[in-house]
């Protein structure tokens, strides 16, 4: 109320929530398939049940090492690009190529963590639905990688060319000649 004890008019400012709804809007559902597809294989490696055996021991370790190693990479990718970072396949305008740090490894090291944490899951949890998403997972993050390439050589040109015939799309994956 103002001093005259009219409604005060209050100005909205997104909170962030708010923020965080329009970014993930703006890059899951805008631009096409892949991501939200990519965010369903990733939600359904923790779908309960389905047939599954109980690894041994060491088996689960590893899985629970390669869970952790492959969103630390992940992370430590997403970091790397900071408010660059976007679910989208094209960069956000003005955006530079990035070639140093964890992209000097990997054209591609976000997605190289989440197949490593994948892929820990499945040997952590022991169930076909885990190995079924895992399956989808690298699938879509393959087209995913095809599509980010196409637009970034169109957007970069040459000095991106430089750099995949030099980078490996994924971390430990040969580049094919």
């Amino acid at each position: 109320m103002s001093a005259d004890g009219a409604p005060q008019q209050v100005r909205y400012r997104p909170g962030v929530v708010t923020r965080t709804a329009r970014w993930l809007a703006s890059g899951w559902f805008a631009p096409g398939w892949h991501v939200p597809v990519q965010g369903a294989a990733m939600l359904a490696h923790a779908l309960p049940g389905g047939p599954g055996v109980r690894p041994p021991v060491p088996v689960r370790v590893l899985g629970a090492a390669g869970v952790v190693a492959g969103l630390a990479w992940s992370t430590t990718a997403a970091l790397a690009l900071g408010s660059d970072l976007t679910p989208a396949v094209t960069p956000r305008p003005g955006v530079g190529l990035r070639s140093d740090g964890v992209y000097g490894l990997s054209r591609h090291p976000l997605y190289t963590g989440l197949l490593v944490a994948s892929a820990g899951a499945v040997l952590l949890r022991g169930r076909v639905s885990t190995l079924l998403a895992a399956t989808a997972l690298a699938g879509v993050l393959h087209l995913k990688a095809a599509a980010e390439e196409a637009v970034l050589a169109e957007r970069f040109g040459a000095p991106y060319l430089a750099y995949r015939a030099r980078v490996p799309r994924l971390v430990g994956v040969p580049r094919r000649g």
